[in-house]
């Protein structure tokens, strides 16, 4: 207990008797333990809402009142920032010492799991957490799940959608060191065809294609896609997502006429459902890859139809390059009877 104050020791020693003493006792042994599976700083009091928000007992007024209990006991630390509002921190030696006496960490790390997918959804909702400082406290507790299968199959997605919001947010690096921890878990406790497991890799892909790895992601791919058809079929969304993802790491790698292959199968398939506007989006791609090729009068052609029906991705400027290699009465003509 090297660096810690008497008092710190002292209720160190007897912490959860302590703790049990307290007015809210409960709620107090709770937030010690979720802490000991977080990271150490930046821990947002708002966080802890979530316990209000998950458990009908818990007042906001608990929840103060125990936070502040907690500091006074030196087991935390809340330190306030004028612009960024407060923070709780926990040294170091503290959390490893509460993390290594609870009982069943099973069990608490399920609740970090529950708070912390919850924490997820008011991200996505433009909830009250600032995001980089939550989603460094939702990759540690995903860290802790990836060492317990029980929690793992109970929850097997939260990891992944902890992974993919790093990834959304910038933080791809972090996002892929998570996916892939993911990945390798899955395939051994789920098995490689598990949807779990094409989850996992699909985002691992996502990463790859944030940090512009597309022959990283090509070659995963060429085994998740194929995976994915034979096990959930043609149609199931992961598989779409895989033949449209490979296809678009192959345009990337400047592999035009494999990227165009599997173009030309979700073109297929969403004109077979009559979705118009994901098929156009895939023909406007398709067709920028077509120009890449050489095939200017292919690729004019499908630039005028999806800028006709007024797809969302058009870029204007693809016209002038293929324009520019083509005679203007050529030009005009494919654009007046298109």
């Amino acid at each position: 207990m090297n660096g810690l104050t008497e008092l710190e020791k002292n209720t160190l020693t007897t912490w959860r008797a302590t703790l049990m003493q307290e007015k809210h006792g409960n709620l107090a042994v709770m937030i010690m333990e979720i802490t000991s599976f977080m990271a150490l700083e930046n821990i947002e009091p708002d966080f802890f809402a979530i316990l209000v928000y998950n458990y009908p007992s818990i007042t906001n007024s608990d929840l103060a009142e125990t936070l502040d209990r907690l500091e006074k006991l030196s087991l935390i630390t809340i330190n306030v920032n004028n612009d960024d509002g407060s923070y709780i921190e926990i040294k170091p030696t503290i959390q490893l010492f509460i993390r290594n006496t609870v009982d069943n960490q099973e069990s608490v790390i399920t609740k970090a799991v529950e708070l912390a997918d919850i924490g997820i959804k008011w991200i996505g909702l433009g909830g009250i957490l600032k995001n980089n400082n939550f989603l460094n406290h939702a990759n540690a507790i995903a860290g802790f799940a990836l060492e317990h299968d029980s929690v793992l199959k109970k929850y097997p997605m939260s990891p992944v959608k902890t992974a993919l919001q790093l990834i959304y947010k910038e933080e791809a690096e972090i996002g892929l060191k998570l996916s892939e921890r993911i990945l390798q878990k899955y395939k051994v406790l789920f098995g490689i065809n598990a949807r779990e497991t094409l989850e996992a890799g699909r985002c691992v892909v996502w990463a790859y294609h944030a940090l512009n790895m597309y022959q990283e992601a090509v070659e995963l791919l060429e085994v998740l896609y194929p995976t994915a058809k034979n096990i959930l079929g043609d149609e199931d969304e992961l598989t779409l997502t895989s033949a449209f993802s490979l296809a678009l790491a192959f345009q990337n790698i400047e592999e035009y006429a494999n990227a165009v292959t599997h173009y030309d199968t979700l073109i297929m398939y969403y004109k077979a459902v009559n979705d118009y506007k994901q098929q156009l989006r895939i023909e406007y791609l398709k067709g920028t890859c077509l120009a890449k090729m050489g095939d200017f009068k292919s690729a004019l052609q499908i630039l005028a139809d999806t800028f006709e029906l007024q797809v969302e991705h058009l870029d204007i400027r693809e016209y002038v390059k293929i324009a520019h290699r083509m005679d203007l009465e050529t030009v005009g003509s494919l654009i007046l009877n298109g």
